[in-house]
């Protein structure tokens, strides 16, 4: 599945997470982990592909996998919700992706501390977002939390936040 991606063969790269998706739900059933994974790996292609109300519906079925398994704190749910906002977002649906962008800011929020997270990420794509809308005092500000979370974590390799 990675191979056909890096080579930029997103047909395969789909083909290949299509057939993990449906063996991942024949193993471990769909209220899984790894389902979950899949998922967010297919959407992701889909993305890549400009297949975006395919990559949504990916994006949700493992926002809701993972929401029921680990609960919204978790990393794993945090990164398919970025992924959903990102696939409204570039479909258009601005309203929503900045709805489900400030509902995961204010998740970071309460995970200020989270191992191995990009803390950077959300406000960075609030900040593009903001920017493309016209909203410069908005952007100015998440895009100056980012660089300020970014400087933080590189300088004194202390927990974010």
């Amino acid at each position: 599945m990675l191979v056909h991606y890096g080579n930029g063969d997103f047909d395969k790269a789909i083909l290949f997470a299509e057939k993990a998706v449906q063996q991942a739900a024949s193993k471990f059933g769909t209220l899984d982990s790894t389902h979950a994974e899949y998922l967010g790996d297919l959407g992701f292609f889909h993305y890549q592909k400009d297949q975006l109300e395919r990559a949504l519906t990916n994006f949700q079925q493992a926002c809701k996998i993972e929401a029921q398994l680990f609960g919204k704190r978790h990393p794993a749910y945090m990164e398919s919700l970025n992924s959903l906002a990102a696939a409204h977002l570039r479909l258009g649906d601005h309203e929503q992706a900045e709805a489900l962008f400030l509902e995961l800011l204010a998740l970071e929020a309460q995970n200020p501390t989270l191992e191995g997270y990009d803390y950077t990420l959300t406000p960075t794509n609030l900040g593009a977002f903001y920017l493309e809308q016209g909203a410069y005092e908005k952007a100015e500000a998440y895009l100056k939390q980012a660089l300020e979370l970014l400087n933080h974590s590189s300088t004194d390799q202390m927990p974010l936040l």
